[in-house]
């Protein structure tokens, strides 16, 4: 009898987690594909944690690359998720995410605002 595949939700699990270290790795190609599965698999599972935090990786690593806008964009629609969580870490990872990009954006007061905000969760 061939293997039974693992439920979407440890598959989402485990490919952000190899997002993460392709990322920490510097390999782009395989952080980027890892992350959108991650999404996918999270979204399909209903594991809304994974997603926030896919999206989160999917916008440092647009940040990394000199997007500074897309992550703008990434992180406010992790921002979105997390707020609809309600779980305080999430929360904060997404705000952490959020003031990054807006810093990168020149954007320093509410940059730092969201920075704040991010620990004192």
């Amino acid at each position: 009898m061939p293997p039974v595949p693992p439920p979407l939700a440890v598959r989402a699990a485990r490919a952000l987690v190899r997002a993460e270290r392709a990322f920490d790795a510097d390999d782009d190609e395989a952080a980027v594909r890892l992350a959108q599965e991650a999404e996918e698999h999270g979204r399909a599972a209903g594991d809304l944690v994974v997603v926030t935090r896919a999206i989160v990786l999917s916008s440092r690593m647009s940040a990394a690359h000199g997007d500074f806008a897309g992550s703008q964009r990434q992180a406010d629609e992790a921002f979105e998720i997390a707020e609809g969580i309600g779980d305080p870490a999430v929360v904060a990872v997404a705000r952490i995410a959020r003031g990054g990009a807006l810093l990168a954006l020149g954007d320093v007061a509410a940059g730092l605002d969201e920075l704040t905000q991010a620990w004192t969760v």
